[in-house]
């Protein structure tokens, strides 16, 4: 891997690429791979480490053979990815009461977790921030363009509490660190209080 490359942790790409055979094939997945000329080969593992660019590569090589745009793709695998989260962090996850007391768990309990099992993580940082009971944002900081991704965990959290909530995502910088703000409106009653 290259001097300063931006890294994924493998868990993402092993997570990614079972659900890419799960909704196509196994054959589809091989094509795929073959096709992306990576320099790993396409052979990861869970705890490895690989470059940002080679899962933003396979991205676009599936949006484009199965004619899904690459955004729908991320923020499908978003959701997929949050139920493996659920697995592994069952007991931070579970106790939470809302989306928002989640969110503020994912600085200091959450990532500490993470960083347990993987210890060189990279994890992106967010940033929490309450307006009036019904109203938060968080601002989602990261080297990876992984913002599509970012919102499809957020709208598997959302689902996750049942919380009914209008979404606005603007995008503050896009290079060569991403930062995206959410902006969250919480409808029917539900205030998210922690």
């Amino acid at each position: 891997m290259r001097q300063g490359a931006v890294i994924v942790k493998g868990i993402i790409f092993t997570e990614f690429l079972e659900m890419v055979e799960e909704e196509n094939s196994s054959a589809f997945l091989e094509d795929v791979i073959a096709a992306a000329k990576l320099g790993s080969g396409g052979a990861y593992t869970a705890v490895g480490n690989y470059p940002c660019e080679e899962l933003l590569k396979l991205v676009r090589l599936v949006s484009t053979k199965t004619n899904t745009t690459e955004a729908i793709l991320l923020k499908r695998f978003g959701e997929r990815i949050f139920m493996t989260f659920c697995e592994r962090f069952h007991g931070l996850i579970h106790h939470s009461h809302s989306s928002y007391n989640l969110f503020e768990q994912v600085e200091h309990t959450i990532h500490r977790e993470v960083k347990k099992l993987y210890p060189d993580a990279e994890c992106p940082t967010f940033e929490l921030e309450r307006q009036s009971p019904l109203r938060y944002s968080l601002i989602y900081n990261s080297p990876k363009p992984l913002g599509d991704l970012c919102e499809g965990i957020i709208n598997a959290v959302l689902k996750y509490h049942g919380e009914k909530v209008i979404l606005v995502r603007t995008t503050l910088q896009s290079s060569p660190i991403t930062r995206i703000r959410f902006d969250f409106t919480i409808q029917g009653g539900r205030d998210g209080r922690s």
